[in-house]
């Protein structure tokens, strides 16, 4: 590579730093896209034997990791021109094995013990003999077991356990995690599902039952991270919350108007017309959103792939919307099944052969393309009585007319991803991705009951204008009874199956899913929530109480703003939950007191006048 191209992507922050901290010297390297290195420090330093113990001082570790960067950074400086202000990753590695035990307060509570230290024959043995698994005196877990055979004081205060390149992470990042090559030095791995191994941890505890310790093995231990976990959250992120939230912009929140519009006040050209500028208006957000946010180049080219994708789904609503206006709704439910089909193929297949998440996400785009062209742009040509012609003057009477429900579908989908939004802000990738998994349910529920809603909107809308009230109130009753019997299947499924089921399909999470049962629960229960508001809001839209919906929506709002950061910091994914949950309620409880109060004030006027 040319010193200028070199120069070049140091300054646009593609290189990779890594950092080693080895036995006799830290070294820190530069490393280009393929792999080559382009500049390193380092910094050489001794291990000590104190009072019988070799160890490091931790004011020598962070000593050695700044001379040895500020020795690198002064090589890239020389050779390439360059200072380094950001970078594509960072990559941390140390000697394997040891003991770092902290407190709660993260205090170490005693010298770091490194792998040369010999005093565990008794622990290893014992452990080797109890597991039937080879332990080696210088695995972490043997050092713990020593201290506990040890009666050592500090054993107790416990809070974690790690080893060095763990503790560098920990401090650099927050999290408490170990790449499962490192974690394969603490304790045996379960190679099959590549967390630590079930039934020896309870074998560790049961051992030292006797000893009441105020903590279990696993609580102590780092989690353990797979190379691509934090790639689902982004994915996560980039599709189901930002990505989604541009579909709402250009949706604009028309097509409950538009399928329920069957005066025909406005013509298919009419909704075509203001849906190609909001889809314009939604990629140029979009747009902006990724140049000024603090994403690396890959990160912001997926996050806008996914806005495109989502732009080109709104896009071919208004054409499904057409189609169940004109009562051809299995056109719609064609268009969508066979949309969704070749995309997710082409998404699945990619990431199969090439596991680059930026080149799966391109095939996505390009598959959504094909589909809205061939199930939606072909079909609707070939049908008669859609009028193309767009009267001067009606896109903009139809924008007037829906720009509350703009507001509204935006402000609900930010109530409805407040959540994530908050553990985006707050947590790790491999959280989001791990809540991202267990929310994946609440948009089965909401298809469901968009199934279930949906084909009954049109004969609302006539029931309603034509004052059959009694038909359109018993619609609305059996409505909500199929959701509330669909809520019951689901939140039992959720508790029983709902994690062993979600760990199946996402393998590489199964540890953190393990803990996620309640939460799991909670966020069925905000699904179905959220599936009765839907139908409260159908309601009030048929009513053309728009403005009604403004209001429950901004004051819910407030709501998410206020309490989502303080759910999730308080109890990070199940605080999430919990706040979805409790925000799907409150937009529920709106929409269904202004639903009943209009219809009883309809039921009195009718009977007024009919006296």
């Amino acid at each position: 590579m040319e010193r200028n191209e070199t120069a070049a992507l140091i300054r646009g922050g593609e290189a990779v730093f890594g950092l080693e901290l080895g036995s006799t010297r830290i070294k820190a390297v530069l490393i280009g896209p393929r792999g080559e290195v382009l500049a390193s420090g380092s910094y050489d330093w001794e291990n000590r034997l104190e009072q019988g113990v070799w160890t490091y001082h931790m004011d020598d570790v962070w000593h050695g990791i700044q001379e040895s960067y500020k020795n690198l950074a002064a090589s890239v400086e020389e050779k390439y021109g360059e200072k380094i202000t950001h970078l594509k990753a960072l990559g941390f590695s140390a000697m394997m094995h040891g003991y770092l035990a902290f407190g709660r307060e993260g205090e170490l509570l005693v010298p770091f013990r490194t792998w040369r230290n010999t005093m565990t024959e008794e622990a290893a043995a014992d452990l080797t003999a109890r597991f039937g698994f080879n332990i080696p005196q210088r695995w972490s877990i043997a050092h713990l077991h020593q201290a506990i055979l040890n009666n050592e004081p500090h054993v107790k205060d416990i809070a974690f356990l790690t080893t060095l390149a763990g503790y560098v992470h920990w401090k650099l990042t927050g999290e408490k995690v170990l790449g499962i090559g490192d974690a394969s030095g603490m304790f045996p791995i379960d190679s099959e599902h590549n967390v630590y191994d079930s039934g020896m941890m309870d074998t560790f505890d049961i051992l030292h039952k006797e000893h009441n310790l105020p903590w279990r093995l696993r609580d102590i231990l780092p989690q353990i991270r797979l190379a691509g976990e934090d790639a689902g959250g982004v994915f996560t992120f980039a599709f189901t919350t930002f990505g989604q939230h541009m579909f709402m912009a250009a949706y604009f929140g028309i097509r409950p108007f538009q399928i329920t519009d069957t005066g025909e006040k406005y013509t298919f050209g009419d909704y075509l017309g203001l849906r190609l500028i909001t889809c314009g208006l939604a990629i140029l957000v979009g747009f902006g959103y990724v140049m000024v946010s603090d994403y690396t180049f890959e990160k912001a080219v997926i996050v806008f792939l996914m806005v495109v994708y989502k732009v080109i789904d709104a896009l071919a609503d208004t054409y499904e919307a057409e189609f169940q206006r004109g009562g051809r709704l299995y056109l719609t439910g064609k268009s969508n099944a066979f949309r969704t089909i070749l995309s997710v193929t082409c998404f699945l297949g990619s990431l199969a052969v090439t596991g680059e998440l930026l080149t799966a996400s391109i095939w996505a785009v390009g598959a959504q393309t094909v589909g809205f062209f061939l199930f939606d742009f072909l079909v609707i040509r070939e049908l008669p009585n859609v009028t193309w012609k767009s009267v001067q003057g009606k896109k903009f009477q139809l924008f007037r007319d829906n720009i509350l429900l703009f507001f509204s579908v935006v402000l609900d989908f930010y109530i409805f991803s407040a959540s994530k939004y908050a553990i985006e802000a707050h947590m790790a990738d491999r959280d989001l991705a791990v809540y991202g998994a267990i929310f994946m349910p609440t948009s089965v529920i909401n298809l469901v009951a968009g199934f279930v809603i949906r084909p009954y909107l049109t004969k609302l809308a006539v029931d309603w204008e034509t004052g059959h009230l009694k038909a359109f109130r018993k619609i609305i009753r059996n409505l909500a009874l199929i959701i509330a019997a669909l809520t019951v299947l689901a939140v039992g499924g959720a508790w029983l199956l709902g994690i062993p089921v979600i760990s199946l399909l996402y393998p590489n999470l199964r540890e953190g899913l393990s803990t996620c049962r309640a939460a799991l629960v909670l966020i069925i229960l905000g699904g179905a929530l959220n599936a009765f508001m839907n139908l409260f809001y159908y309601s009030l839209v048929i009513m053309q109480k728009q403005k009604f919906i403004i209001l429950g929506y901004a004051f819910v709002s407030v709501l998410a703003v206020l309490s989502s950061g303080w759910f999730v910091r308080t109890g990070g994914i199940q605080g999430g939950s919990f706040v979805y949950m409790l925000l799907m309620a409150a937009l529920m409880v709106f929409f269904g007191i202004f639903s009943a109060g209009f219809m009883k004030q309809k039921e009195r006027a009718q009977k007024h006048n009919e006296g």
